[in-house]
């Protein structure tokens, strides 16, 4: 399973995710603990996407706003391994949230891989 998420209001709610889904027995994939340093980091997401079973989006304020998770989104729709998840909230905990589509008109890309 790959998880989507926004560094930047997601962070703690996706580590936690991902712990107890590692405790289930699930295969978690978390950039993070995944990517190793000297890595492509856009070569490791598409990979991870594409050999995932499900690509779970962690929706938040953050994401809404992010191109990456955006780019992650639209390419786990292309490989057919998208899930959305929107954390339990009241109507108000996003008031300046834009509304998008899940495919947007034009798809953002991750940066091509280079060897």
């Amino acid at each position: 399973m790959f998880i989507s998420y926004a560094r930047k209001d997601g962070r703690d709610l996706t580590v936690r995710l991902h712990d107890d889904l590692t405790t289930a027995g699930y295969s978690a994939w978390l950039d993070s603990s995944e990517i190793a340093g000297g890595a492509s980091w856009a070569h490791a997401i598409e990979q991870a996407i594409e050999r995932c079973d499900v690509a779970l989006a962690l929706l938040s304020a953050g994401s809404f706003g992010s191109e990456i998770c955006q780019a992650e989104q639209l390419r786990a729709l292309r490989v057919d391994r998208y899930a959305a998840s929107e954390p339990p909230s009241s109507p108000s905990a996003f008031p300046n949230r834009p509304s998008r589509s899940l495919r947007p008109p034009e798809p953002l890309r991750l940066q091509p891989h280079c060897p």
